[in-house]
């Protein structure tokens, strides 16, 4: 190598490690400073706590409700020999899925705010720790929101009622209840995702924005499915194998 580019080599060496400094030093605030972020990280979360609860546990009952009706009717058609029985059956078991899947995988945002709290807590991390662990839990929150209201979760919860619908079909030659089931499922499944709380994503866009060292920085977006209505009080009726379905937020 020759002495030209190993001086040049030196040179760029020195200027990043100055630059690394320089940042190094940014990302270490001040006391006022930490309490303010800390401050608005912990309102952020707050604001977010009841709307992801009333989310999770208002579509947990919708569907678990659904999922009842469609296994009554199952049994129903069942006693009587009815063909429709294998509609109910299949329904029941989309139903309790999607009752599953709001149970078991809850909104981050709904425990966030309890998270947070534990971390300021404890007295074995400093005021700049306590900061940190907040903007990665605040990040987290985002991302889940951000997620939940993306084109991929609008395509999973479409693909899963027209799989059914294939099989209803395909499998037992009821195209009636093929129908309604897709119509259904599609409709219910993106209220589902247009009801999610997004407001934490906005939240920490501000916040990367107002403090450029935040964690992680500003997010990615995931492609947008469908405009998110936001954490709010709704009714949606929808056709179903059973006739009509009724689904709603709380």
């Amino acid at each position: 190598m020759s002495h030209s580019h190993t001086t040049t080599r030196v040179a760029l060496f020195a200027a990043l490690s100055l630059r690394s400094a320089s940042a190094f030093a940014q990302h270490t605030p001040d006391e006022p400073e930490i309490t303010a972020r800390i401050t608005a990280i912990r309102a952020a979360l707050e604001r977010d706590e009841a709307p992801s609860a009333r989310w999770r546990w208002g579509w947990t009952a919708t569907y678990a409700t659904l999922a009842v009706g469609n296994l009554t009717r199952a049994l129903i058609g069942h006693a009587l020999g009815t063909p429709d029985t294998a509609a109910g059956w299949i329904a029941a078991t989309g139903s309790t899925a999607g009752m599953l899947n709001t149970l078991i995988v809850p909104p981050r945002g709904q425990y966030a705010p309890a998270e947070f709290r534990a971390v300021l807590a404890r007295r074995d991390l400093s005021h700049f720790q306590q900061l940190r662990a907040g903007e990665e839990l605040f990040r987290k929150v985002a991302q889940n929101q951000d997620f939940n209201s993306s084109v991929l979760s609008v395509a999973l919860r479409t693909v899963v009622p027209i799989a059914m619908g294939f099989l209803l079909e395909y499998g037992y030659r009821l195209s009636i209840a093929a129908i309604l089931n897709v119509a259904g499922g599609i409709i219910v499944g993106q209220v589902t995702i247009r009801t999610t709380p997004t407001a934490a994503i906005d939240a920490w866009q501000r916040y990367a924005q107002r403090w450029p060292d935040a964690t992680g920085g500003p997010l990615s977006r995931w492609p947008s499915g469908i405009p998110p209505l936001g954490a709010v009080h709704t009714l949606a009726i929808a056709p179903s194998p059973s006739g009509i379905t009724v689904a709603g937020t709380f």
